[in-house]
């Protein structure tokens, strides 16, 4: 159980709150040296306002001013252990004397550690002497000019330690674990709601599922709270909304709920902490929340729509999953699965979501899916998704035309949407595609996409421009140009994923075809176009291939890729074809000069009755490793040159290679870097013509490249090239 002793220090009184358990007792101090330690008071025996220290010889009356980059200390102070029991606890700002906006670019640490850094005495012991230290950010800008904190108000929040056993674990009252029952009442003082731990937590969904709003009222989390994934009900639905829902203020302190368990069935089921509000809920953090509903899911709320000025501020959600499922319909077909966001499901224009963080979880339905809100016509700004995965769920062929209503911020963006200042770091967004929907899925494809085929065959998919996601640089003249820029874009194959081929193509667009942006037909040099396309970090992994990866730049600066990764794929072509000397007749063909290719990675691939295996035109730094090569015509690998091609770090090795009939390694004019040809097998292979180098050529290597072969064979024996 916590114990939550609080010292406001800059009022004419101070209280301490005090909780026992028959087994041991929690009992915690607090005492303030306003001269360095050398003596020590009772904090709550003080009573009287407490100045933040000032610099040597300001004067009494001078103000406390803060700027970006200055710091300002409170008098050292040291918790008392007076129980019997080892302590973990925290000190928590529980009030500001002075603004509540400047606060927001104040970070407080203690000892040089977070406020929230959780501190631990044991039994009767006396804490070090402990500094509290406002910093006023560096990056505060002008909206703060003329604001004052002169002090803050604390609790000493405190739970038994787990360094002792009590019962049969050491985890007997750690973090105020639940239950799952509800306190009978929890008193209001001036218009707040005291909340400290699971039962009173309960208690407040109970009182709201019974139509108490709390209009005007505030609840105050006082500690941090651990249901321990017991069932939680929401506070608040959809069926009698708004009649039952909290319209009023939740301030969650920077208190962490741990272990949020919920789930809502129904047309209009609706999960989260709270099931649907009006009101506010702010300086909440959630960690450990798995959250499920079949329409509307958000870990903090499920639904907001009263068009009231719901406002959800400052909340943090770490390691949540969060989840719409489809249902059944009497007709045999799904509905439903839509609305699930890492804050909120739905949310409408009028509310507004701001500076909320998501980390490192995962939101997954069929449609109106986002890592912040699930669907939103409200202001979303200053959000972050963090480590965050937004997949959308095809279970039982119910699945989304539509791949705008998946996104890291917010699925669905309705009218009226204000976006700003958001942010996304190490998320993505997972689709699931068919034959019928993987090109569309290509064509609007953002950052961090990640696209799963499932079995079928897929014909030739494409990255080009598309109206979604070009910008149109110019219109202008005989020919438009157009750019497309992708970062992180993963293609990824299940068992029996087939395509043939996988395109890049940029330059000069003319001809026939379909102008992408204006829908025109192009004939001839009439609605051409020219393609410039920014890749970083492409990967293609586990799918079969009947046609190559091709990427074909030649010596343009019309692509740029930095990052090609090819794993786990199969090219398995026609042994009556292995002669035929075309660009898709072999694992890859990447073509681009000048280093407008670079980083490719080619690993655990195998290529099978083929021209060519992998095949490199003026790429820079490649690597070609743990790969099969079978009944190839020509080259396993090929590197070669353009004019401008200069070389780079060059890695081929762990390679199996059989049955070419060509030089197995083709190096063109290599002009700096090095060349490493390492651990690679060949069996029954070799250019039979030349004798003294039937395995590898290169055009010319240029002095200064370092050229190694080390742990080779051919055919059972050790093999370096000639001289």
């Amino acid at each position: 159980m916590f114990i939550g002793s609080t010292f406001a220090w800059f009022t004419d009184s101070a209280s301490v709150g005090v909780g026992s358990i028959q087994s041991g007792k929690l009992d915690v101090g607090l005492e303030m040296s306003e001269d360095g330690g050398a003596t020590w008071t009772d904090a709550e025996a003080k009573g009287q306002a407490l100045e933040f220290i000032k610099a040597e010889g300001a004067l009494a009356n001078e103000a406390i001013l803060w700027e970006p980059g200055c710091t300002y200390e409170l008098p050292q102070l040291r918790v008392i252990n007076k129980g019997n029991l080892a302590l973990k606890y925290r000190i928590v700002i529980t009030g500001i004397n002075g603004s509540a906006k400047l606060n927001e670019a104040i970070k407080w640490t203690i000892n040089g550690l977070d406020i929230n850094s959780d501190l631990h005495l044991t039994s009767g012991a006396k804490s070090e002497a402990l500094t509290i230290s406002g910093h006023m950010k560096e990056t505060a800008g002008n909206e703060y000019q003329g604001l004052t904190i002169d002090g803050i108000s604390i609790t000493v929040v405190a739970a038994q330690d787990t360094v002792e056993f009590d019962s049969l674990t050491n985890q007997y009252d750690s973090l105020a674990a639940w239950d799952g029952t509800a306190a009978a009442d929890v008193a209001e003082i001036n218009g707040v709601y005291t909340i400290t731990n699971g039962q009173e937590l309960a208690w407040l969904a109970n009182q709201v599922n019974s139509g108490n709003k709390f209009s005007g009222k505030t609840v105050l989390l006082a500690s941090d709270i651990n249901l321990f994934n017991q069932p939680w009900t929401p506070a608040g639905n959809v069926d009698s909304y708004p009649s039952i829902t909290f319209a009023g203020t939740f301030d969650g302190d920077n208190h962490t709920i741990y272990n949020l368990n919920t789930c809502a069935t129904g047309a209009n089921a609706a999960a989260g902490l709270f099931g649907s509000v009006t009101g506010k809920v702010k300086n909440l953090r959630v960690v450990n929340a798995t959250v499920s509903s079949t329409h509307y899911a958000g870990v903090i709320a499920g639904y907001s729509s009263a068009n009231v000025g719901m406002e959800i501020s400052n909340c943090y959600v770490e390691n949540a999953a969060v989840t719409t499922y489809v249902e059944k319909q009497a007709d045999g077909s799904y509905d439903n699965g839509d609305k699930a966001g890492g804050i909120i499901g739905y949310c409408v224009a009028g509310d507004v979501v701001t500076g909320c963080t998501v980390k490192n979880s995962s939101v997954t339905g069929y449609r109106d899916i986002g890592g912040i809100a699930g669907a939103s016509a409200a202001s979303i700004t200053d959000c972050t998704v963090d480590g965050v995965t937004v997949s959308q769920n095809t279970e039982n062929g119910y699945q989304s035309s539509v791949p705008a209503t998946v996104d890291k911020i917010v699925g669905r963006q309705l009218n009226g949407i204000v976006l700003n200042n958001n942010s996304d770091v190490n998320s993505k967004v997972v689709f699931t595609a068919k034959p019928d929907t993987a090109q569309t899925l290509l064509d609007n494809a953002s950052d961090g996409t990640v696209i799963k085929l499932t079995a079928g065959n897929y014909g030739t998919l494409r990255l080009g421009q598309s109206k979604a996601m070009t910008q149109v640089v110019s219109s202008a003249g005989e020919y438009a140009r157009y750019v497309r820029t992708v970062d992180g874009l993963t293609i990824e194959g299940q068992d029996g994923a087939v395509i043939d081929g996988f395109e890049i193509k940029v330059g000069h667009v003319y001809g026939t075809g379909v102008n992408p942006i204006t829908g025109l037909e192009i004939n001839g040099s009439n609605n051409g176009y020219y393609s410039t396309i920014n890749v970083k970090d492409l990967t293609i992994s586990n799918v079969g291939l009947t046609k190559s990866v091709y990427i074909g730049a030649d010596t343009s600066d019309y692509l740029n890729l930095d990052g090609l990764t090819i794993t786990g794929c199969s090219f398995i072509g026609s042994a009556a074809n292995v002669s035929v000397n075309e660009s898709w007749n072999k694992l890859a063909h990447i073509a681009g000069g000048s280093n407008y290719i670079r980083n490719v990675l080619i690993e655990n691939c195998s290529v099978t009755n083929a021209f060519q295996g992998v095949y490199t035109y003026g790429n820079r730094d490649i690597t070609v490793r743990n790969c099969t090569f079978d009944n190839l015509n020509h080259n396993a690998v090929a590197i070669q040159n353009n004019v401008s091609y200069n070389g780079g770090t060059i890695v081929i090795k762990d390679n199996k290679i059989s049955n070419v009939t060509d030089r197995v390694f083709r190096v063109g004019d290599f002009k700096e870097g090095s060349l490493l040809f390492e651990n690679n097998t060949i069996t029954s292979s070799g250019d039979k013509s030349d004798p003294s180098n039937p395995y590898y050529k290169a055009s010319s290597i240029a002095a200064g490249v370092s050229v190694k072969f080390e742990g080779n064979t051919v055919d059972g024996s050790p093999w370096t090239p000639n001289a």
